[in-house]
This record gives C-alpha cells, structure tokens and sequence, in this order.
C-alpha cells in the first residue's frame, strides 16, 4: 500500500512536470547572463539592454500595483535628490526613462489620483520578470499602500492586507489633459479601456483598435490602455555581450 502511494505520487509530479507553463530553467552556459538565465525559476530569454531598461512606457498603462517597506521609496528620492514637495507620494516605474517625472494612478472604482513621482525602476535582471511573469506595473510608497487599504498598523508594526492589486491603470499625462467635454454620443478621441471595469474618457491621444468605430465618428484618435507586458515583449532589445553592454551604458545613462 505504501508502495502504491509512493509511485502515485511520482506519477503526479511527472504528469506536473509535462504540462508545465514553461520549460525547465537552469543557468549552465559560460555566457549565461546574455544567452539567457533563470529569475526566480522561470526563464529569461537574454539581459534587457540599457536602451530597454531607459525607455520610456507608454501613455497609458495597465497592470498590477505593489509596494515598498515603509521609508524605502522616501529613502530612494532623498538619495536621488528628488524632492516630493508637492506630490501625493513617490513611485517606482519599471523602466527607467520617466525618473522624476510626474504620474497618476486609478484603482478600478476609484477616481484617478496623484501626481505621484517617479523616483525608482527595476534593474534590468529583474525588468522582464517582473513585467513578463508578474505583471507588475507600478509599485507604491507604504503610506499609499496603507491608504488604499493594502497593509494597516504603523510602520513599526504593521500587516499586510493584499499583496497587490490588478488592473491599476498609470498614466504619464494628467487625466484632466486626458478627459475631453465631449457629447457621449461623439466616440471620436475616446479612451478605450480593455477592461469592462472602466468606463470610458476622452482623449485627443493616441491611435484606435482595430475594427473599431464609434456612433458619432470614428476612434481615431483613442488612447488605448495598453497591458505593459504586451508592450514590453514588442519593444524588449536584448544586450549581446558585456563589451557593447558597456557602450550602451556609456551612451543611454551618461549620455557620452
């Protein structure tokens, strides 16, 4: 009997392995980092380039929303010399090429809020994990955390409530630029939201869905919220070899 539970098991973890969303990850090449490499079990197919890591993302962004240890995002402007006067808080983008500029965030069934500062981005080992397999898009300070309801208590001692939230929509322009006083029976320079938990605005943004059209006019000028994750795998560049690495690094972070 303790026989046949034995190969039982076996056989399920066989049968688990086969149907595995993605293929076994170990790090064995000389090149490792450039050919590909693990991050945290799953594989990456090459290091993001500086180029990657400094692009600027979309207008208009979707994914999920975590956040920092308390102090840590304030600790991350200070050493930056990043002043929040006059920002609702800080944040860390993904990539890296909207450093000290202004976003605003909205939970689905809340209003829009901000403007938060850009003042953190992932590194770039971490760039394709997190917004490939994750789906992470922006991650808070902790007292926005504790705002929305995502830990409670004090920074001394506090408990997490959610780890994340989905579906939170980040956008580089102000959404009162975004939002139009346009009739609702003109769809012309809508905002197309992918989700059902939006409604749409509009915006003089940006270029329509395909097969689209709207009553009062055509989407041609609708801004889409954009998953990151789908943009990112349309524009990821992946670095060769350490040698151009470091002429990448040269031109796109020091500008030489």
């Amino acid at each position: 009997m303790k026989m046949s539970i034995k190969v039982l098991i076996i056989l399920l973890l066989i049968g688990c392995l086969a149907y595995a969303p993605f293929p076994a990850c170990q790090d064995e090449t000389p090149n490792w980092l450039y050919d590909s490499y693990c991050w945290r079990g799953y594989p990456v197919p090459g290091l993001p380039s500086y180029a990657t890591q400094y692009s600027v993302q979309p207008v208009l962004v979707i994914g999920k929303a975590v956040f920092y240890a308390p102090f840590v995002m304030e600790a991350t402007a200070n050493w930056r010399e990043m002043s929040l006067d006059d920002y609702l808080g800080a944040v860390a983008l993904m990539t890296c090429g909207s450093l000290g500029e202004p976003v605003w965030l909205k939970r689905p069934d809340h209003d829009w809020e901000g403007p938060y500062r850009v003042v953190d981005c992932a590194r770039r080992n971490d760039l394709y994990g997190l917004i490939v397999y994750w789906n992470d898009s922006v991650e808070v300070d902790w007292k926005t955390a504790r705002r929305w309801g995502m830990v409670s208590g004090t920074w001394e001692n506090w408990t997490v409530n959610e780890w994340m939230i989905r579906d939170v929509l980040t956008s580089r322009i102000n959404p009162a630029d975004l939002t139009m006083n346009k009739s609702t029976e003109d769809y012309s320079g809508a905002v197309y939201w992918p989700t059902t938990k939006y409604k749409p605005i509009y915006s003089p943004f940006g270029t329509a869905p395909s097969g689209i059209t709207g009553a009062g006019g055509s989407y041609s000028t609708i801004q889409v919220a954009i998953q990151l994750s789908d943009w990112f795998l349309g524009a990821v560049e992946y670095s060769v070899n350490p040698r151009l690495d470091w002429a990448d690094k040269l031109k796109v972070v020091y500008n030489r």
